[in-house]
């Protein structure tokens, strides 16, 4: 998998166009489709809240004053030369170009069989660190599911985890973030190889989607 820090528009941007000339999934953590106004929440959001709340790995609420006015993803995939679909069509194990929106806390429920959403973000820094070490060990047995992810074990991310002990402030809120990245990384892969038939599809096209893998059993 590749790997770099990339944090403003033109990092990002730069980035995708390096890795998706040939066709290329995104799964962008943050709101894609959104058209509602203030005061109201997506109904992906509702229906992900119904469904994850009770293991705390609902969503929040996202409407066009929350934003800004701003729908940074959306923006960010227009900026592409690239014709991507920014609803969610099944790639079909077929080359082209699709963006979808995903959120780690249900799909790390979900690949890895917990129980309890995984709290990495949020709270004292020991429990920060030791969920940290959670995500990189479902990240890790991901190595045998289909598909596979292929993690660099002299990766970024594995030297970070690493020296987990060492951070705190940005640097630890960094490598939260890198964690989710690789999530999301996963969730475009998982929905290239299986589309509807194993993946939770929350919401519709006119208001937003949010895509969570379902692995069977």
């Amino acid at each position: 998998m590749a790997e770099r820090w990339a944090t403003s528009d033109d990092e990002l941007t730069g980035f995708l166009s390096e890795h998706d000339p040939g066709g290329a999934v995104v799964a962008l953590d943050a709101p894609l489709v959104v058209s509602n106004p203030a005061g109201t929440r997506r109904g992906c959001e509702g229906e992900l809240q119904r469904r994850y709340g009770r293991v705390g790995a609902g969503p929040y609420p996202t409407n066009l004053s929350l934003l800004g006015g701003r729908v940074r993803a959306m923006e960010l995939v227009r900026r592409s030369e690239q014709p991507y679909v920014t609803v969610p069509r099944d790639p079909g194990r077929r080359g082209g170009w699709w963006a979808v929106e995903v959120f780690p806390a249900p799909a790390l429920v979900e690949l890895g069989g917990l129980v309890r959403a995984v709290r990495y973000k949020k709270g004292p820094i020991a429990d920060r660190r030791a969920g940290l070490a959670v995500v990189k060990g479902v990240l890790d047995r991901l190595a045998g599911a289909d598909p596979p992810l292929r993690l660099d074990p002299a990766g970024v991310l594995a030297r970070e985890v690493g020296r987990l002990g060492e951070l705190r402030g940005a640097g630890l809120k960094a490598v939260e973030d890198l964690a989710d990245a690789h999530v999301c990384a996963y969730v475009g892969l998982w929905w290239w190889a299986h589309g509807p038939a194993a993946t939770l599809v929350a919401g519709d096209d006119g208001t937003g989607a949010i895509l969570v893998p379902l692995p069977p059993g």
